[in-house]
């Protein structure tokens, strides 16, 4: 090994002055040959095409960002209308901005010219490891989102009070549904907000059928709805309404 380094000369290794003279002259006259104008017109256009994608770019990620949180701001009012648990609202809250943030990122990012397919690839191999790997830790997670999703009605602070009405059909749907409110409102267990709602539920064989629907404490609950039932069945005819018995007409025609 050392007889191989030693029988190198050194004096080979040295470029001699002729020939680096010629390679700075080549150089030289390469630079002075240059067409600064084309090559400043080029270089201007490029600049132009990559300053209209990052103007497009960043007009895609403000007017997708407005489009996440008002789609956050329509899904936080429909799950306090339900009353969903406050856990359940911030855990699916942060999930739906997390994958329409990584959405408009890929967007973007696509925008500015960039392959997002490996990126995707990578992230899809990366997402099926990590799942893999976290198993038993990803269905204890699934446990507790389905805790979340049931609702647990001895221990919440508030319940809906669901009864169905029926009339006949003839009767005024208005005069039903202004009876029932007043009654309603007459209860001081009854919540103010939400507001108690009659619907027209569906139309029957016999009856016109009537939803109506109130929100009390989870103490009141039982007391409330046998109470209101006897009081709609009670009530109810005063106001000119009546509870049809199952009937079906039957037309008989002679030959």
């Amino acid at each position: 090994m050392w007889t191989f380094l030693a029988a190198e000369d050194p004096a080979s290794l040295i470029v001699p002055d002729s020939v680096q003279k010629a390679n700075f002259a080549k150089a030289v006259e390469k630079i002075a040959n240059i067409d600064y104008h084309a090559l400043l017109q080029s270089l201007l256009s490029e600049s132009v095409w990559i300053l209209i994608k990052i103007l497009i770019a960043l007009a895609i990620y403000f007017v997708g960002r407005w489009i996440v949180r008002r789609i956050l701001k329509l899904v936080d009012v429909a799950m306090q209308h339900r009353n969903v648990d406050i856990s359940l609202r911030s855990f699916t809250r942060n999930t739906i901005s997390t994958v329409f943030t990584l959405l408009l990122v890929l967007i973007v990012v696509s925008t500015l010219g960039v392959n997002v397919t490996s990126l995707i690839a990578v992230a899809s191999a990366a997402t099926l490891a990590i799942g893999m790997a976290l198993s038993g830790t990803a269905q204890n997670f699934a446990g507790g989102v389905m805790i979340l999703l049931i609702d647990n009605y001895s221990t919440a602070d508030l319940r809906r009070v669901d009864w169905s009405v029926g009339i006949s059909y003839g009767d005024d749907v208005d005069v039903a549904r202004k009876a029932v409110l007043a009654m309603l409102a007459a209860d001081s267990r009854i919540l103010k907000d939400p507001e108690p709602v009659v619907w027209v539920a569906a139309l029957a064989d016999s009856s016109v059928n009537l939803t109506i629907r109130a929100w009390v404490k989870n103490s009141d609950y039982w007391n409330v709805f046998f109470e209101h039932n006897e009081e709609f069945y009670k009530e109810l005819p005063k106001h000119g309404l009546s509870f049809p018995f199952p009937q079906m007409d039957v037309h008989v025609k002679k030959e």
